[in-house]
């Protein structure tokens, strides 16, 4: 990385080292990372509230599974159908990239309400204030990796902070890697330290963990390279489409719950 006319080159090797003949990527490190931060969050409010550890570990084992397979379904079904409906072998080979982070949130969604209706016992969007901050903080690590892959960039601009991608082109453009990355550490950190204070208005924090996410990723969207445009001269991008009745279920549970006794 260095700065040429206040802007930064960005080039930064995908291998984030090399061990037996192997290169291991940040992106795979950063994933891991991210899985280590989500499923640390709510452990922590786990220990504090004295619930069964084994549940948490059950329902992130099934939310694992669920969102890589939510995610690849994601990019099959929403961004690119022609491609894989033409090639149908390439559907099961994430190794070669195409994950999308709205497959993977409906159905983790659906995997967290039948656990924690069916075995918890408990209100789903209890379950939902628990989780959001980990979450938050793994999907910041998961933006770090699409920033050292050089993916997912944003658009041309002349703002000094700009980002050259030398793997992309020439042009200056918006990190929106960071821009995304940033954003979920801080939502991440507030649900976090709030839930103490916050619990008892169940659903407020799960909530604000769908409106702080996918509202800022719907006005994010203005930021980045547009290429899932719905059709030439729409105005929304399919992740826009996507992010808002998230975004609107969550401002539905923020402004609907109220303050409760204990």
């Amino acid at each position: 990385m260095e700065l040429i006319f206040n802007y930064i080159t960005w080039n930064a090797d995908f291998a984030a080292f090399h061990f037996a003949g192997r290169d291991f990527r940040w992106y795979s490190l950063l994933f891991v990372a991210a899985i280590w931060f989500a499923y640390g969050g709510a452990y922590l409010i786990f220990k504090r509230e004295k619930m069964d550890i084994g549940h948490l570990q059950s329902i992130w084992l099934y939310s694992l599974i669920g969102a890589i397979v939510g995610a690849r379904l994601g990019e099959v079904l929403f961004y690119e159908p022609e491609f894989y409906f033409s090639n149908p072998s390439e559907i099961p080979k994430i190794w070669k990239g195409g994950l999308a982070s709205h497959g993977a949130t409906f159905v983790m969604i659906g995997i967290m309400w039948f656990y924690s209706v069916r075995v918890m016992k408990i209100p789903f969007p209890a379950l939902g204030d628990i989780i959001g901050g980990g979450i938050c903080l793994g999907a910041a690590c998961v933006r770090f990796g699409n920033l050292m892959n050089s993916e997912i960039v944003g658009r041309v601009t002349d703002v000094p902070w700009a980002f050259i991608f030398k793997r992309v082109d020439d042009l200056p453009r918006h990190p929106i890697q960071l821009y995304e990355a940033f954003t979920y550490i801080i939502l991440g950190i507030a649900l976090l330290v709030l839930y103490p204070r916050m619990k008892q208005r169940t659903g407020f924090l799960g909530g604000l963990f769908l409106l702080g996410m996918f509202g800022s990723r719907f006005i994010l969207e203005f930021f980045k390279q547009n290429n899932s445009m719905i059709t030439e001269g729409f105005p929304l991008t399919m992740g826009q489409l996507l992010s808002l009745p998230l975004a609107l279920v969550g401002a539905y549970f923020v402004f609907r719950t109220s303050p409760k006794t204990p």
